[in-house]
């Protein structure tokens, strides 16, 4: 999984990069198999990534190499309209994609971080941190209202 001890240092290190979805797959995903297939089991947020990117290969907004680093190309990752794929009869009104920006900068809810399960980082605040959290993996932002109606779809 690239949400681990590297990408957290990295993250915070320059905490309003928007990391792209092949930077992350290329720097910050391993290259080996963490357990052998069927033998157990582990939450991974990079399985996001790669929906994301299935989705919108599919969707016909791309997947090439340009698209998903965005580099020189005006339909890159940036652009992947990820509301698309989202049913309209669940009328989320008070919701956004992220495709840049720090949280504080997206909404006014201020957070903090009291620990990260994969690094060892202190309690901070993480309001300047980029919102886009890993692109599918984690940049969803919307009201409770229209979380509760997604959950409950």
């Amino acid at each position: 999984d690239y949400d681990g001890e590297e990408y957290a240092a990295a993250q915070f290190a320059s905490r309003s990069r928007d990391f792209d979805p092949l930077t992350i797959l290329l720097d910050y995903v391993g290259r080996s198999l963490d357990f052998a297939p069927g033998s157990r089991q582990r939450y991974c947020s990079t399985n996001y990534i790669l929906l994301g990117l299935a989705l919108a290969t599919h969707l016909g907004a791309g997947g090439a190499r340009g698209w998903a680093t965005g580099d020189g190309d005006a339909n890159g990752w940036r652009s992947y309209k990820q509301m698309s794929v989202v049913p309209r009869s669940l009328q989320l009104r008070n919701s956004r994609f992220v495709d840049a920006g720090t949280c504080a900068s997206i909404t006014s809810v201020h957070g903090f971080m009291a620990g990260y399960f994969t690094a060892s980082l202190p309690p901070q605040d993480v309001s300047n941190v980029s919102c886009v959290g890993g692109w599918t993996a984690g940049n969803y932002v919307g009201s409770v209202s229209d979380l509760a109606s997604y959950t409950y779809a």
